[in-house]
């Protein structure tokens, strides 16, 4: 019964990341992830946990961060001089809260954190294999015929190709070597995609102990097929690092070694210039999230301590974000920033000093994936800070020494 539970909690915490079935128009599908995710969350406890008492720092941990949160809040009634909605503050602030405190204290009690990650990628490479087969056999060739549209909401009402409700065409405009649209899987974008895909390929090299080829490759040609440049780059990135983490004795898988290395990196140069010379004339995407992301730090520097308020580009203040990082510190302020990135940061330190640096460059890649997009306020995103605090918490060599 836990493993069914925590595999749903995976599922659910994937498919609340943008996903088509999320922004379905009318449904409010959001609310009831939502609510899915914390009644599985707090039956894992219970099932889980039982009547263990909380662990002392964990306890002051969880108590610090609500003092924050409390602060952040009250802050930004009594002070603040930005128009903000004050509802859109209390939920998301308490919505947080709740969230981060249930999800440190199951991932700190039970030290399974990692084994989460397992159930994220195996769920992940599914999908993957999924969207692979739509965006080929119905996408493009057409041998498969789609079900219809569907209606979403995301940057206003758009209806949108599906195939058995299991892959979706939101952007089947042509684009580069595609003429019917980019490979965005269940997600309404395909850097949305990109980043799942990339979460997942990370895990699969970096936190699992025997790494599966046929499942590299399947993360892998998902991810060409997104057209993402952060998407080619971070996986080029994991890729190399892959090859390095296998030390072989013999000299002729060396040599092999250093061939792909080179063939690698021809085709990385080769494809990264391609995107590069394509996107300069789609958009100009580049030159949006630059402005973008100057824009989110001058609001910063501008509302340093409790920045502008949750939700507040929803409203028109502070302009589109593009990026997590920039997200978190525009809208939250000092405060939130801090809460959100001191644990990804601590165990990167951690990591480094116990010389386990797969989960260093897990840690490293997450970063990376976090610039481009924005997940802030996702069920995912929340579970990552949690499992990161957990993690940072956790001293236990067997857990370190997976």
């Amino acid at each position: 019964m836990y493993r069914v539970l925590q595999y749903i909690f995976a599922v659910v915490s994937v498919v609340s990341m943008q996903s088509i079935y999320i922004k379905l128009a009318g449904k409010h599908l959001d609310l009831i992830a939502i609510f899915i995710s914390i009644i599985t969350l707090v039956l894992l406890i219970i099932f889980k946990t039982g009547k263990k008492l909380i662990e002392r720092k964990t306890f002051f941990t969880l108590s610090f961060l609500n003092v924050m949160m409390f602060l952040l809040l009250s802050f930004r009634i009594l002070f603040s001089q930005v128009q903000y909605s004050l509802f859109s503050n209390l939920i998301v602030t308490l919505l947080f809260t709740i969230y981060l405190n249930l999800v440190i204290y199951y991932f700190s009690s039970n030290n399974t954190f990692l084994c989460f990650l397992f159930d994220i990628s195996n769920f992940i490479i599914i999908l993957s294999a999924i969207s692979l087969l739509f965006f080929v056999f119905g996408q493009n060739l057409h041998l498969i015929p789609n079900f219809g549209m569907v209606l979403i909401n995301w940057g206003g009402p758009a209806y949108v190709d599906n195939w058995m409700f299991l892959h979706f065409n939101p952007q089947g405009m042509p684009f580069m070597s595609f003429t019917y649209g980019r490979n965005t899987g269940i997600f309404v974008e395909a850097p949305q995609y990109a980043f799942i895909l990339c979460l997942g390929m990370s895990i699969e090299v970096f936190i699992k102990k025997h790494t599966k080829i046929w499942k590299i490759l399947i993360l892998l040609i998902s991810i060409y097929t997104t057209l993402s440049t952060t998407g080619t780059i971070v996986s080029i990135v994991i890729i190399f690092a892959w090859i390095f983490k296998v030390q072989p004795r013999r000299k002729v898988y060396k040599i092999l070694k250093k061939m792909f290395l080179f063939l690698i990196s021809f085709i990385a140069a080769y494809l990264i210039l391609d995107i590069y010379k394509n996107k300069q004339g789609i958009g100009n995407s580049y030159q949006i999230r630059q402005l973008n992301s100057q824009t989110a730090w001058d609001n910063f520097f501008n509302n340093p301590i409790i920045g502008l308020g949750f939700k507040s580009d929803s409203i028109g203040v502070g302009g589109g974000n593009t990026s997590t990082i920039t997200q978190s510190f525009q809208e939250g302020g000092i405060i939130f920033g801090l809460i959100y990135f001191i644990p990804i940061v601590a165990v990167g330190f951690k990591s480094l000093l116990k010389k386990q640096y797969n989960i260093l460059f897990f840690t490293i890649v997450y970063l990376i994936l976090l610039y481009p997009t924005v997940m802030t306020y996702t069920q995912l995103s929340i579970i990552m800070v949690g499992g990161m605090y957990s993690l940072s918490l956790n001293n236990k060599e067997d857990l370190w020494n997976y």
